[in-house]
């Protein structure tokens, strides 16, 4: 069953922050997850378990929704960036335009590094700055301790921040 949670804005970028925890990528739902235009995106995902279909399928209702950066997170992350520059340039060539979509990807990374990175790091191509005003964190089968995690990063993004500066070394 997906869940779905609206946080504040944060402080670093500015943005309005949900995030949206789902069983499968079946239970996505359909694009406009957001009414909010231009959003930023970090998906938890295991991308080794998924069938490039499913997941060229995510990425193209991430891009429908107004997706205009892309992160990926877990097991097989790399891969699904991949999968998501080409569906994006696909996408492109179809219409004739180049998407400036922002994609990276974060597989070995500890969870507190790809959330902090979501939090202030995640800005897009300078033609989407103005209109990328939300964050949203999709959490695709992922353990409690992982969902609990990005509702505190969420819910708290300066003491979330605070705590993960305290932890780099000098």
């Amino acid at each position: 069953m997906s869940q779905s949670q609206r946080f504040g804005r944060d402080a670093s970028l500015g943005r309005r922050h949900f995030a949206l925890s789902i069983a499968s990528l079946d239970e996505l739902p359909q694009p406009r997850v957001l009414d909010e235009g231009a959003f930023a995106a970090l998906v938890l995902i295991d991308a080794s378990a998924e069938t490039v279909e499913a997941l060229a399928s995510l990425v193209e209702r991430l891009l429908e929704a107004g997706c205009v950066y892309l992160t990926t997170w877990g097991v097989g992350a790399e891969r699904l960036h991949d999968i998501a520059d080409e569906v994006i340039v696909s996408q492109g060539l179809e219409r004739g335009v180049e998407l400036d979509v922002m994609t990276t990807w974060l597989e070995g990374d500890p969870l507190d590094d790809a959330l902090w990175q979501h939090l202030h790091l995640s800005e897009p191509f300078e033609v989407h700055e103005a209109g990328c005003r939300t964050g949203l964190v999709l959490a695709v089968e992922q353990p409690v301790r992982v969902t609990r995690r990005l509702e505190f990063a969420l819910r708290h993004p300066e003491r979330f921040s605070t705590e993960v500066l305290r932890q780099e070394p000098d």
